[in-house]
């Protein structure tokens, strides 16, 4: 059956959908359901188009919905957040141990660097700061060996953490002689050239 004149557009569209889907499974349609299916069929739509644009709304603003279905996101082994630390706060020992033991190498390679910048903010060659890049650490730092030693462990850091590598423990103890090769050259200024910190194994070439 047609739907009367006064049905809009729109639910006459839903009335022949539902009378084709009526064709389609022998069931045949009559007056009193083609009306109510097409509502079903329009708030369904519109029902499923707000979840995609609320989806798309949360993914952009980078909001964990996996936690409202009572889940939540992955997460290291130890929890650390990145965002507040201060390395003035920090008991590195103890929590680079925790990290080791964990078999969390990229944490504790991190923790590692921010030891790293601890010890030389302590000497005064560089000023720390939460938000400040490690590049501009770098840069307040003089040419020489110290300054090279701290390019190839920052360099070593970020390809770790940034690039997200999975360290086994013998790359991971690699990446830690980087950043005590600076800590040495901490107590060595007399030192003449920097140690070897970058290798091939953890970097690319």
């Amino acid at each position: 059956m047609e739907p009367d004149a006064s049905t809009d557009a729109w639910d006459a569209f839903w009335a022949r959908v539902w009378r084709w889907l009526s064709r389609l499974l022998g069931k045949p349609s009559s007056s009193g359901t083609w009306s109510s299916w097409s509502q079903a069929w329009k708030y369904g739509f519109y029902a499923a188009l707000l979840a995609v644009l609320a989806y798309a709304v949360l993914k952009l603003l980078q909001v964990d919905i996996t936690a409202a279905f009572g889940r939540s996101a992955r997460r290291g082994l130890l929890a650390y957040d990145t965002a507040t630390e201060n390395i003035h706060e920090v008991d590195f020992t103890t929590r680079i141990a925790e990290a080791e033991e964990a078999g969390n190498f990229r944490l504790a390679t991190r923790l590692g660097y921010l030891e790293v910048l601890k010890h030389l903010t302590d000497r005064g060659l560089i000023q720390w700061q939460a938000d400040k890049t490690n590049h501009a650490y770098l840069a307040e730092l003089a040419a020489g060996p110290l300054r090279e030693a701290f390019r190839g462990a920052t360099r070593q850091f970020e390809y770790v953490w940034y690039g997200e590598l999975r360290l086994n423990a013998a790359l991971y103890q690699q990446a830690r002689a980087g950043q005590r090769a600076v800590t040495a050259l901490l107590g060595t200024r007399a030192a003449t050239a920097p140690p070897a910190v970058v290798s091939p194994n953890i970097l690319p070439a």
